[in-house]
């Protein structure tokens, strides 16, 4: 399918957005071999005291930190590392932005959690253990995808929020022993493995059933509301963790938008039934 020579990925080395990432890989990496439990998820990094800590060490061990930047990233950008710093440890960068965020949606999911109870009804008590659920995948979610995502760490142009077309009853285990695997990123494989999709993968051809859920029972798959904004010339998509949190002003034009639904994130992936192609 593919004909000629692929070369390999570059980059340039003095960009200022991956050199920063890489900086704060490299700030961070210093701290979790100091703290090592605090290298676990985003609730033992982000929701813990270990993000305030973090801030403390970047101001107390400067010295130390520029001593490490200094050998690693290009001498012409060497006069942009104290204003990085400064950006990694105040509230004027990305890894407050996501701190606060986080707060910010585990809380609104709380209280709307809290709202559902008071009801009483058998309905929306399910739905509170549902949006629980949500927030106890937010909590447990890997500390590298998290910064990653975030942009604070760098990606390499390799995909970061990559799920799998689980192909057999084996492939379904997380100890897999199947040996066909069909990865994509998340925002391909929403287009590629839906539901009634159908993928041909080593002779053979795959049509994806369903959507997999969460390993564990106390987790969900995460829900978002979305609206659309009005104005033709924009038509952007707005979204929020809960239909309370949506504005009534597109966040790009401020036109009005059009409250549409919700919509499920399939970060665990999907599952598929293998037929034969003369089936097709």
């Amino acid at each position: 399918m593919i004909k000629g020579h692929i070369l390999p990925p570059s980059f340039k080395i003095t960009n200022e957005k991956i050199v920063q990432r890489h900086m704060n890989a490299c700030c961070l990496a210093e701290f979790f071999r100091l703290y090592p439990d605090s290298f676990s998820s985003v609730e033992g990094f982000v929701l813990s005291e270990y993000y305030g800590e973090f801030r403390k060490f970047i101001n107390e061990r400067q010295d130390s930190l520029m001593h490490i930047l200094y050998e690693s990233i290009p001498a012409e950008l060497h006069s942009k590392i104290d204003k990085w710093l400064n950006e990694l440890s105040s509230e004027n960068g990305n890894l407050y932005d996501a701190y606060v965020q986080t707060i910010n949606d585990i809380d609104q999911l709380e209280k709307y959690s809290d709202e559902l109870k008071k009801s009483g009804t058998p309905q929306e008590l399910r739905m509170a253990a549902n949006v629980q659920n949500a927030i106890n995948t937010i909590k447990d979610t890997d500390i590298l995808s998290f910064l990653s995502r975030k942009s604070i760490l760098p990606k390499y142009g390799f995909p970061v929020d990559s799920v799998e077309l689980f192909t057999s009853p084996a492939s379904y285990s997380f100890q897999n022993t199947s040996k066909l695997r069909l990865s994509r990123n998340l925002a391909i494989a929403i287009a590629e493995y839906a539901p009634d999709s159908e993928v041909i993968a080593d002779g053979k051809l795959y049509k994806s059933r369903y959507i997999k859920m969460p390993p564990k029972k106390n987790h969900a798959l995460i829900e978002k509301s979305f609206a659309i904004c009005t104005n033709p010339e924009c038509g952007c998509v707005n979204t929020a963790l809960s239909r309370t949190d949506l504005q009534y002003q597109c966040k790009i034009c401020g036109s009005d938008v059009e409250l549409m639904g919700n919509y499920i994130v399939p970060q665990y992936g999907f599952v598929s039934e293998l037929r034969s192609k003369k089936q097709r």
